[in-house]
């Protein structure tokens, strides 16, 4: 069982040679202020995605599908929902809703139940060029509609018509114009304007905003013009909960859509007052949108984050096992020049992609598919050379030739007799006991002399100072680095022993070139 969960690499292990005290990893100044400014991109990064996520500028997931209304759909628009007026472009006109020239007014009923109510109001609007704008506004509506296959229609729309003025139904402080200015009237052209008002949903505040939707409408003497204006509802559900589902819903107007008809002076005497001159009728269209709004949760945004910080993380695994790698080739090659140290001759030229082209040793060329044979049978046995296991072998071994060889008592000995560092203080560090009054009081020749002695006393002293330096390091390299010292100390015999056959044969060469001079002198004579 526990070879089976060793096999599994998601449980596998890193086998590493336990020290008593934890080696840090390398540090610097540099390097410790590029990791700052890594993690406190990372860290900008994320504070920005929160501040953006709080201040509602993430986009929600918007689903939206039409289907047809339920039955008995009910849709309320509150405030100010229509208003009609004369054309502001038009001026100099006789303007039909003035309260104290007033020729058209209106009258608000509910259908199918033909119930009049008191639900249109007469404003005033002064605009900045001064003109008094006089319009009929209506506010407050509530629409009911079902779907035509339904066995009992529940429907409530709302008509608003126009008739010539009455003074009997006109409200207080209002005047109806008289026949001269009725006539008048009749000769100009006349448009009207009017807006109803749908709403939208705000993403960023959550909120409806109310759009004023406007169209031109005419009105003629001699023909009743019918606006037919369906609404479409919008049923909408926000869900906006921080970590978990919080929806609501909420149903408004979010379009229209207009239909006109115009009827002769006789259909409207037959099936209207004759005194009906425009109808405006509001009806709930039959397909009704539903939109679903998912504002991102707070997850959302720690996921986003988060995918940045494993993508940083993965890219600093990569680079890890990178530097792991090439800090893995050059302890490789650092053991091989213990054994070989003339691998430093060894010249290999790779290709843009790593593939080696050319080997040669001492500018000599050697066969690649060979070399690289040799080359990786080093590789192997110097990574043998790293194993634990390897190094705790050959210490047993080295540890048992030890004691057959020199016996347990003397090693024993030899660790009691630890090195003591006074001898080397007594014998580099303490200060020359010579008095230096002594020097001072000694009288030197003037002039030439006295600088040139001066100046070789001053040499002797920096040279047996130099070589005082040189003796101390080599002590302690014996001492404390043997082995290193014996292999720099290999190294200055093969330089000394390089130096002394140069000057052998420089030696011979001058003594053969004598004698091939004293040759050439007699033979001449």
């Amino acid at each position: 069982m526990n070879n089976f969960l060793l096999s599994i690499d998601q449980f596998g292990i890193e086998e590493r040679v336990l020290f008593q005290r934890s080696i840090s990893t390398k540090r610097s100044a540099f390097g410790g202020l590029m990791t700052l400014f890594l993690y406190g991109i990372i860290l900008s990064y994320g504070l920005y995605q929160l501040i953006d996520w709080i201040e509602n500028n993430k986009l929600p997931k918007v689903t939206s599908t039409s289907i047809q209304i339920n039955h008995s759909e009910t849709v309320q628009g509150f405030g100010k929902f229509s208003e009609i007026c004369y054309l502001q472009q038009m001026s100099n006109r006789i303007d039909p809703f003035n309260p104290k020239q007033l020729i058209y007014y209106p009258i608000l009923m509910i259908n199918p139940s033909q119930q009049q109510i008191d639900g249109i109001v007469f404003e005033q609007e002064i605009l900045d060029s001064g003109k008094v704008v006089n319009k009929f506004v209506l506010y407050d509506i509530e629409l009911v509609g079902s779907p035509l296959q339904s066995q009992q229609l529940a429907q409530k729309d709302y008509q608003l018509t126009f008739k010539r003025c009455n003074p009997d139904k006109i409200q207080k402080g209002m005047q109806c114009a008289d026949e001269t200015t009725y006539n008048l009237y009749k000769e100009q052209q006349n448009l009207f304007q009017i807006q109803i008002y749908i709403q939208q949903f705000n993403i960023k505040t959550k909120q409806l905003d109310k759009i004023p939707k406007f169209y031109v409408i005419n009105m003629l003497e001699d023909k009743l013009m019918f606006y037919n204006f369906q609404l479409e509802c919008s049923l909408i559900s926000i869900d906006d909960g921080i970590l978990f589902p919080n929806s609501r819903q909420q149903t408004f107007f979010y379009n229209m859509q207009q239909l006109v008809q115009a009827y002769d002076a006789d259909y409207t005497n037959k099936y209207f007052s004759k005194d009906i001159v425009m109808i405006l009728y509001y009806t709930l269209d039959q397909i009704k949108q539903e939109t679903l709004y998912e504002y991102p949760k707070i997850s959302e945004i720690l996921a986003d984050t988060g995918s940045i910080v494993s993508w940083f993380f993965s890219l600093s695994y990569i680079v890890t096992l990178y530097n792991k790698e090439l800090s893995m080739q050059s302890i490789i090659t650092e053991i091989i020049q213990m054994y070989y140290n003339d691998v430093k001759n060894l010249s290999i030229k790779k290709n843009w992609y790593g593939k080696v082209t050319e080997i040669s040793f001492k500018d000599k060329s050697c066969d690649n598919i060979k070399m690289q044979k040799l080359l990786k049978k080093l590789e192997e046995l110097a990574i043998q050379k790293l194993d634990y296991k390897n190094i705790l072998l050959e210490l047993s071994k080295l540890q048992n030739l030890l004691v057959r060889q020199l016996g347990w008592e003397q090693i024993q000995q030899q660790l009691i007799q630890s090195q003591k560092l006074e001898s080397l203080i007594d014998k580099y560090g303490l200060q020359d006991q010579k008095d230096s009054s002594h020097v001072a009081n000694l009288i030197f020749p003037q002039g030439e002399l006295s600088n040139m002695n001066l100046k070789q006393q001053e040499g002797l002293e920096g040279e047996s100072n130099l070589n005082i330096e040189q003796s101390l390091v080599q002590e302690l390299e014996k001492q404390v680095c043997l082995f290193s010292y014996l292999d720099n100390l290999k190294i200055l015999i093969e330089d000394k022993t390089s130096l002394i056959d140069f000057k052998d044969n420089h030696q011979i060469q001058k003594f053969n070139s004598n004698i091939l001079r004293i040759e050439n002198c007699s033979s001449f004579q």
